[in-house]
């Protein structure tokens, strides 16, 4: 109800139903779809990601590796330029996700991984993110994203998979968060 903006929580003092006098909120029945769950996205992220990066570990090339190391750097630019959108289709964190399934070479993960971040740019995941100020954490982010990197370049299937899913991890708990610093 609060991130269809029908209430306010109020820290300490409790939830209030949200005033309305110029513009009613529209019926529950009748909102825009919100899209899947943040969590259930991101536990599908988990199993699909974390096993595109093993593949990728595997299959890797110089050419992939460079377009990985891109994408970080577009993203750290991203963050500098106060940009870093994780809901945009030109952010530089969904350009690692993408090339890193792209290395799988298999055109279903590939697809697969793109529907899952088009999950992510539904409003509902979007108000979350607005909530728990994830732009702000986007160098954690890309310091995850350095370790998956590593890995990657480094052959190391299992340790890509760890790092995936230490990152994915990551990315829950901050969605957990209450959107207090």
């Amino acid at each position: 109800l609060e991130l269809l903006g029908m209430v306010e929580v109020r820290t300490g003092a409790g939830i209030y139903v949200a005033d309305y006098h110029a513009d009613p909120p529209p019926s529950l029945f009748e909102a825009e779809d919100q899209g899947p769950s943040p969590f259930e996205l991101i536990a599908a992220r988990r199993v699909i990601e974390g096993e595109t990066a093993a593949i990728a570990a595997r299959r890797i090339t110089d050419h992939d590796l460079e377009g990985l190391l891109q994408a970080i750097e577009k993203m750290e630019q991203d963050i500098d330029k106060g940009v870093q959108l994780v809901t945009s289709q030109e952010d530089g964190d969904r350009l690692f996700h993408s090339r890193v399934a792209a290395t799988a070479r298999n055109s279903v993960i590939q697809s697969i991984v793109e529907q899952l971040w088009e999950g992510m740019r539904r409003p509902l995941f979007a108000a979350i993110c607005r909530r728990v100020r994830m732009p702000e954490n986007a160098r954690q982010a890309v310091r995850d994203h350095r370790s998956i990197y590593a890995e990657i370049a480094g052959g190391n299937p299992q340790g890509a998979r760890d790092a995936m899913h230490r990152h994915l991890d990551q990315v829950e708990r901050m969605l957990l968060r209450n959107g207090e610093s």
